[in-house]
């Protein structure tokens, strides 16, 4: 059985949030720190800026000053009890928890911290400030979920990657509470009811993506991409000879790893590197491969 993905979806904002998604996630032991892409740096934004209530919370912010752009990231699960206890409990019966609430604050301190530091520089160099920013939100799984969350509540533009879905959790007694104080309000004073259908994309890769209801649009990414370092490049150099024997290799050398917020960005990375190569630059046919159930 065949599947595709439609290459054309790939875009700069595609990988920009696939890198910035896992911005959250503690280092490993030995590992680098994260730097930020060419022209992007860190928002400071205190816990005490939103008031945050969940232990378990957290996020990050980066803007290019010269651009104007603002990229919002939240953490997924970094336990196995946060991502059965938050995540999916959530997820699957719409149980709202405080990291929800704490996401949606975050939003408001976020941007309203970013466009201070663009401001600023615009001021130093004489260009005219800005009034607003639309903030791009990204997350991996539980990450995911929030920015769903958020992205309806304002309207934003979110790119998550193998995230649960939020539809259980829109229309709870805590998200009208939060969206009568902080979302934009219509011409009668009420809370606008935004459309995210195609503001928000989540690119799947596990059945993770299977709890809950998702809000806007799913995109199967191809086994293809579900690896790490030589094997990936292995394998992408086996599919430009021979797409079969590429797929084949994917699967020999067992390097799945579908969950895994590295190997989802090297998977957008690698497929964008075909997206020259395929010919009318629309869908890429893939072997569907059954990916091992995911925590979340």
């Amino acid at each position: 059985m065949s599947s595709a993905i439609n290459l054309s979806l790939l875009n700069a904002n595609t990988l920009l949030a696939s890198t910035f998604s896992q911005t959250t996630y503690p280092v490993p032991q030995g590992g680098a720190a994260f730097k930020p892409l060419a022209g992007f740096e860190p928002v400071t934004v205190e816990p005490s800026a939103y008031g945050q209530q969940s232990s378990g919370f957290s996020a990050t912010t980066y803007v290019n000053v010269s651009t104007g752009q603002v990229v919002i990231a939240y953490r997924g699960s970094d336990t196995f009890g946060e991502a059965i206890g938050v995540a999916t409990v959530s997820a699957v019966t719409g149980s709202w928890d405080l990291q929800f609430t704490d996401a949606v604050k975050y939003s408001v301190a976020a941007k309203a911290a970013a466009l201070s530091v663009i401001n600023a520089e615009r001021a130093n160099t004489g260009q005219p400030l800005l009034e607003n920013v639309e903030p791009l939100l990204t997350g991996h799984s539980l990450g995911g979920l929030l920015s769903q969350v958020v992205s309806k509540m304002f309207g934003y533009e979110a790119v998550v990657y193998d995230s649960l879905g939020g539809g259980r959790l829109i229309g709870t007694a805590a998200y009208n509470e939060l969206a009568q104080q902080y979302a934009p309000k219509d011409e009668n004073n009420n809370p606008r009811e935004f459309n995210v259908e195609e503001k928000i994309t989540n690119f799947v890769t596990s059945s993770a993506s299977d709890r809950g209801i998702q809000l806007g649009q799913t995109i199967d990414i191809p086994a293809l991409g579900q690896m790490g370092g030589g094997g990936m490049v292995a394998t992408i150099a086996a599919f430009l000879v021979n797409p079969v024997a590429g797929f084949a290799l994917a699967v020999t050398q067992k390097q799945i790893a579908q969950h895994g917020v590295l190997s989802i960005e090297l998977a957008m990375y690698g497929l964008a590197a075909l997206k020259p190569l395929v010919a009318d630059q629309g869908e890429l046919k893939t072997q569907s491969m059954t990916l091992a159930q995911a925590t979340g």
